[in-house]
Order: C-alpha cells, then sequence, then structure tokens
C-alpha cells in the first residue's frame, strides 16, 4: 500500500501542469487554460473537468529578434497589463 502522506502527516497532493509549444493566433503568442480535478477517496478515483476555460494572448506579434521584451513572449494577465493594447486581443 503507497504512503497516503507526506512526511510532515499531510495528505498528499499533486499540481500537474504541461506546456506544449506557443502557439500563434495573428502573429501572437496565446495559450489555453483549462482545469481538471482527479480525486481518490477510499482507492475510488473519480474526475471532475471544469468546462470553463480561458486564452491568453501577448499584446505584441511574436518575433524571435527581441528575447527579453516580456510584451512578446509572455501571455500571463500580471505583465501583460501594463501594456496600452491590453485586452485589445
Amino acid at each position: 500500500m503507497r504512503d497516503k502522506t507526506d512526511k510532515m502527516g499531510r495528505p498528499r497532493t499533486h499540481i500537474l501542469q504541461e506546456y506544449i509549444m506557443p502557439f500563434l493566433y495573428q502573429k501572437r503568442k496565446f495559450d489555453i487554460r483549462s482545469y481538471i480535478c482527479v480525486t481518490s477517496i477510499n482507492g475510488y478515483q473519480k474526475g471532475y473537468w471544469f468546462q470553463d476555460g480561458y486564452i491568453r494572448t501577448a499584446t505584441k506579434e511574436f518575433t524571435m529578434k527581441n528575447l527579453g521584451n516580456k510584451f512578446i513572449h509572455l501571455t500571463n494577465d500580471a505583465v501583460q497589463k501594463y501594456h496600452e493594447d491590453y485586452g485589445k486581443f
């Protein structure tokens, strides 16, 4: 039988994420977020898929010429909200 707790005796929790590759839409990088919760209680496994997801886009067109420009390469809102075109794309 597998140990179901960590070294401190707390239940183990795992978060999985997979980065596939950058995709472009209208020459801008984007990513798609969707969520699934998988539980295992007393040996019974269940999966729950949250039907709503969201798409995040970059405000600047993709190029490899300027690797330091966060508005080109990062799609998260914490970065993009500071660009004047935030929400436009």
